[in-house]
């Protein structure tokens, strides 16, 4: 097999992946998507269409490879759900698939990645797209942020058990930025946040360096900062005042 680099994008007719395929292509970097859907633009080198409900991960991958004659190197995980609300206004069914697709979806294709990985001589990187959410209350977002959380602290435990194989599993938590995937969820604050070129080509750099759990964005940073030396202080300041004038 050849030795170039081969990141494998799940969940990659978004646009955000998309522009990670090309951030990624341009360094020479060989990409491999797999979506739902077959119309993943041109950063990508070869694709394949999935069905996330009845996939098989372990032969997914096992074909890319195959096909490519390139071993897989890194995992970039990016299929996501959200819809918001008020807490007891999500109803059971909304919340049942932001944990199907946020939290069991990446477990699955975490499991088939490591059979890969668990390959004497192989090893790898998984790395999923999470949120600031991961890390806190945030009004509205209860049911997105608790399934977030969860895939946060599982992939915090896999990389502690695998790491002695060579095996990494680490994340990514931005805040907002410049998608259709809030509109889809009733939000109309597409155009705010971070431009999207800016988030992949940040996304990429991580990946490529090989550097630990990311915070995307200096508003965000700050915000996991005061967490850190002074919990609560981000609620008091600005969120309860937030909820109070709604």
């Amino acid at each position: 097999m050849k030795t170039v680099p081969h990141i494998v994008i799940v969940g990659a007719s978004s646009d955000l992946a998309k522009a990670v395929a090309k951030e990624l292509n341009v360094r020479g970097i060989f990409v491999s998507g797999l979506s739902r859907q077959n119309d993943l633009g041109t950063g990508y080198a070869q694709a394949r269409v999935v069905d996330y409900d009845q996939a098989d991960w372990l032969k997914s991958f096992l074909q890319l490879e195959a096909d490519a004659g390139i071993p897989i190197t890194a995992i970039l995980h990016m299929p996501g759900y959200v819809v918001f609300g008020k807490t007891l206004s999500v109803s059971r069914e909304d919340a049942a698939k932001m944990f199907s697709i946020n939290y069991w979806l990446l477990t699955e294709v975490a499991r088939g990645a490591q059979c890969l990985w668990d390959t004497p001589g192989r090893n790898g990187c998984f790395w999923a797209m999470l949120s600031l959410s991961a890390l806190r209350a945030i009004p509205d977002e209860a049911w997105y942020c608790a399934s977030k959380a969860a895939a946060m602290r599982w992939l915090e435990t896999m990389d502690l058990e695998c790491r002695g194989k060579g095996s990494r599993y680490r994340y990514f938590c931005p805040g907002k930025f410049q998608s259709k995937f809030r509109s889809g969820a009733g939000t109309k604050d597409i155009n705010q946040g971070m431009p999207l070129s800016d988030l992949a080509q940040k996304i990429a750099d991580a990946i490529i360096k090989n550097r630990s759990h990311r915070v995307i964005g200096w508003r965000e940073n700050i915000i996991a900062l005061a967490d850190r030396v002074s919990p609560g202080i981000y609620n008091r300041l600005v969120l309860r005042r937030r909820i109070t004038s709604q």
